[in-house]
């Protein structure tokens, strides 16, 4: 497994995230402000599993620079380049976040998976 450095080293494109806050008082999702981070965009159909065990189809896998919660949203693409409105489908929202550790547990590669909104 690579180190941590390396895998930071791995991160040389940018996306824009949307933190998930939590609900609104109609059960809508709320998101933070958006800021760019560091990743490694993977493009590709693939099946996961949710939380509560049932698969779910998702679209890309993104290793990321920090810890990113379920229900957020990320934007392919610099802070700087985000379009107004975001075309549709471009933006996805992480169905699934994994935090692996190196041998010393010390240093961490973290990934999340995508699914179109």
């Amino acid at each position: 497994m690579a180190s941590d450095v390396e895998c930071l080293r791995m991160l040389k494109q940018k996306a824009v995230l949307w933190p998930f806050t939590g609900y609104d008082e109609n059960g809508d999702p709320e998101f933070g402000t958006a800021v760019e981070i560091k990743c490694r965009w993977e493009q590709g159909i693939r099946e996961s599993i949710k939380q509560d065990g049932s698969p779910i189809g998702t679209s890309d896998s993104v290793f990321v620079d920090r810890d990113i919660l379920v229900d957020s949203k990320l934007w392919k693409g610099a802070l700087a380049d985000l379009p107004d409105p975001i075309p549709n489908g471009e933006d996805k929202v992480v169905v699934d976040f994994i935090k692996v550790p190196d041998g010393k547990a010390r240093k961490y590669t973290r990934t999340v998976s995508l699914q179109k909104i």
